[in-house]
């Protein structure tokens, strides 16, 4: 017997709800650097990387899909354009991986490329590895012409991390690494922000005595906003991943085929001989897509739930977004099993968004996502393979 399945799949890294509630009011630009600076905003504030390379993003599904620049002549210029200078409050988010850490404080980010005075926000990597955001007076150099706000977790190198930057006032702002608001502290007596009539660099620093530093950084889906980003708003960006495209594929299944064959001797009598010729065919084809947990029939709508699991089959970084159902999941967790039916990950659902790391959990093989409520009452089970 052999059966012929066709296979249309839609694939979406993600998931379409979490993609809709990514903040576009107020939005001025955004650089995917995907082969190029081009702004996506459809404000056309293109920029222009010089000497740079483009590589696989955060995902690793497009060889053009971040920007590398390599630390030695390589930057990307901002458009001058005053609407790139926005008024209090405003927000950078990025995505940003570092090759090296500085031996001095490097700029990633200069609203400002001015050599004269500290003038408009940056985002600075220091030499001990943290991020530093920092206004200036544009009224000259000095701690009485700027404001820092240094965060308080160390980057890793060659790893990305999503970064978010609020800058609510002259002596305010946030930072938030990988959805989590960071531990900030202040410096400097800056009481107003003043910018330049000079455009902005990404990845290029002058030197006092004249020439640059340039900075060994990779970037990828940099948004700047007039506005601030809010608590809530930040994990959809911390979380987002790439949608691919439609792909379908035809798949041809053989089930077990049985051949059997009658022998007959030649003696006064019929000896029947079966000989069975069993033959399994097994083709398959990987896809990776959103996991979709919905809560069972005859569960209260007060009490219902919707939960996206991404992506599936996954290699390294499980996302969960609880989304809207987030309200209805008060006192429930979230469990990990492995193929051995041991829990390697337990954990209470007490943000819209989580993550886990899977290698650490035990590496490549099949693992079980369940959801249970009090100490061990399980509400559902699915699989997830590791590849």
């Amino acid at each position: 017997m052999k059966n012929s399945l066709l296979l249309s799949i839609l694939l979406c890294f993600g998931f379409q709800v979490a993609m809709s509630q990514i903040k576009t009011d107020s939005l001025v630009y955004h650089y995917s650097f995907d082969g190029s600076g081009n702004d996506l905003s459809g404000n056309n504030y293109n920029a222009t990387p010089n000497n740079q390379q483009y590589i696989f993003d955060r995902v690793g599904l497009d060889p053009s899909s971040a920007i590398s620049l390599n630390g030695t002549n390589a930057y990307v210029q901002l458009p001058n354009n005053p609407n790139l200078k926005p008024s209090f409050p405003f927000a950078l988010s990025f995505w940003v991986k570092i090759g090296s850490i500085p031996a001095a404080n490097q700029s990633i980010y200069r609203a400002d490329d001015d050599t004269t005075a500290y003038a408009g926000f940056s985002v600075v990597l220091t030499k001990f590895g943290r991020i530093n955001a920092v206004i200036g007076s544009g009224n000259g150099i000095g701690s009485q012409h700027r404001k820092t706000f240094l965060s308080s977790t160390i980057l890793t190198i060659n790893k990305w991390h999503h970064l978010v930057v609020n800058y609510i006032s002259a002596s305010s702002a946030e930072i938030y690494l990988d959805g989590v608001q960071e531990t900030i502290v202040t410096n400097g007596t800056a009481t107003s922000m003043g910018y330049s009539t000079v455009s902005g660099i990404l990845g290029r620093n002058p030197v006092s005595s004249g020439g640059f530093n340039y900075l060994d950084v990779s970037l990828d889906e940099m948004r700047l906003y007039n506005d601030k980003i809010e608590q809530s708003e930040v994990g959809y960006l911390a979380f987002e991943y790439p949608c691919i495209k439609p792909y379908a594929d035809t798949i041809v299944v053989n089930d077990s085929v049985i051949n059997t064959v009658q022998v007959m001797d030649t003696i006064v009598y019929y000896d029947t001989t079966f000989i069975y010729n069993n033959v399994a065919y097994y083709d398959s084809v990987v896809v990776s897509d959103t996991l979709l947990i919905s809560s069972a029939s005859g569960t209260p709508p007060s009490q219902s739930f919707e939960i996206n699991i991404y992506p599936n089959p996954n290699k390294d970084r499980l996302y969960f977004n609880f989304g809207a159902s987030f309200v209805n999941l008060s006192g429930k967790s979230m469990r990990i099993l492995n193929n051995f039916g041991v829990a390697v990950y337990t954990k209470p659902i007490s943000n819209p968004f989580e993550y886990v790391d899977l290698v650490a959990l035990g590496g490549k093989g099949s693992y079980f996502i369940q959801m249970i409520q009090g100490n061990n009452n399980v509400l559902l089970t699915r699989k997830l393979i590791v590849q």
